[in-house]
Formats: structure tokens, sequence, C-alpha cells
């Protein structure tokens, strides 16, 4: 008997992700090029990184798809070492980027960012073995964590308000909600819960950050 042909959604999804996590540093660099840092050898290592890792997940997502499993297991742990660096270089990245008394610091959003993503991360991990509906919902949330820089330098270089940053970030995770709906006819637990996490919390952070005792507690500890 010939299998059932296996769903195209995650590998589509993660395509989807990529796409967004590229488009907003590629538009700001069409657009406001007098924007771009220096690129210094930090930068760079962290933006290759993070290609990486979105390029692994691509990848994983089409090894399930063609029912390579054994293979994808073995390459998610050499992913361990991709996530490590893409850490490794975030903090330094983002306390560079720090501006004392700005008023606007990005600091405590992308400490939540980071925080998502590790966690989301680390869960899906530890289902891969248990429940792979639950992994695969969990690492392309971990894609989605990462989205706010991207999608913040979509905003700037279109000329659009950054409120509609969070609009954009629950766009993007409207597709994973209609794919839980059409298949379960419910939302799966795990997306449930990371999409609270990857937009709600990074929107807390963002509205903590914007008040004067947290901005004097920020400077005082990093400025």
């Amino acid at each position: 008997m010939t299998p059932p042909p296996r769903s195209t959604f995650f590998l589509g999804y993660a395509c989807l992700l990529t796409s967004a996590a590229v488009s907003g540093f590629v538009l700001n660099g069409l657009l406001r090029p007098i924007s771009l840092p220096p690129a210094t050898p930090l930068l760079v290592a962290h933006g290759l990184l993070m290609l990486a890792w979105y390029g692994a997940l691509i990848l994983q997502t089409a090894l399930v798809r063609t029912g390579q499993t054994g293979l994808h297991r073995r390459l998610g742990v050499g992913s361990l070492a991709i996530v490590g660096g893409m850490l490794g270089t975030a903090v330094p990245v983002a306390l560079g980027a720090y501006e004392p008394g700005s008023g606007e610091s990005m600091v405590l959003p992308n400490a939540v960012m980071l925080l998502n993503f590790a966690g989301l991360y680390g869960l899906g991990l530890r289902a891969l073995r248990r429940d792979l509906e639950t992994h695969r919902r969990l690492m392309v949330l971990a894609g989605a964590a990462l989205l706010g820089p991207s999608l913040g330098r979509i905003c700037a270089a279109t000329g659009a308000p950054v409120l509609l940053m969070p609009a954009l970030w629950i766009g993007l995770l409207a597709p994973l909600w209609v794919y839980d709906w059409r298949r379960l006819a419910r939302i799966h637990l795990a997306t449930g819960i990371g999409s609270v996490c990857v937009v709600l919390l990074v929107l807390v952070a963002a509205v903590l950050s914007s008040m004067a005792p947290v901005q004097f507690w920020l400077d005082g500890l990093l400025g």
C-alpha cells in the first residue's frame, strides 16, 4: 500500500518565516543604507549564524517531509552548535547597540526574544522523541520568536508606523493557527502557549522599556 503523502505545511511555513527574517534586513539595506551599522566581525558572524539556523530549519522540515527522520535527528544535534553561536553573539551585539538615555532601548524586548527562542528550541528538542506534533510546532515557533528585529526594520524601511509590527507578527503566526484548526479542530497547546510568548511577552517588555524607572535602571546597569 502506498503511504499517504506527508503534509507540506511545515516546510512551506519554515520558508515563510525565513523569508520574513531575511526581507527586513534586505529592505533596510536597500532603502536605508545610511542606517546600517558597521559590519564588524561580530555582527557578520551573528548574521551568518542566524542565516544558518533558518537554513537548518528549512532543511530539517524538508527531511521530515521526505521521511528521512533518522538524518533529521542526527542533524538536530548539530543545530546545538549553531544555536550556541547565535546566542553567544546576540548578547554582545544587543549590548553594543544600547544607547544610554535614548529612551528607545530594545535591550529588554531583545532579551525576551532570545529567552523565548531558547525556551521554545529547548522544549522542542525535548519533545522530539516523545511528541512529534509538539516538536515541529515548537521549532517553527522558535523561528517566529526571532522575527522582531526584521519586522521592525520592515516598518522602518517602508515608513510604516512601528505599531504595525505586532500585526505583522500575528499575521505570520496565523497560518499555524489555521493549520491547527483545520487539522485538529482546535489550537494545539504548543501553538497557543508559544504564540503568547512570541508576541505578548515581547510587547510587555517593550512597554516596560518605555517607562522612566525601567529606563533609569537600564542606564545604571548598562550605561
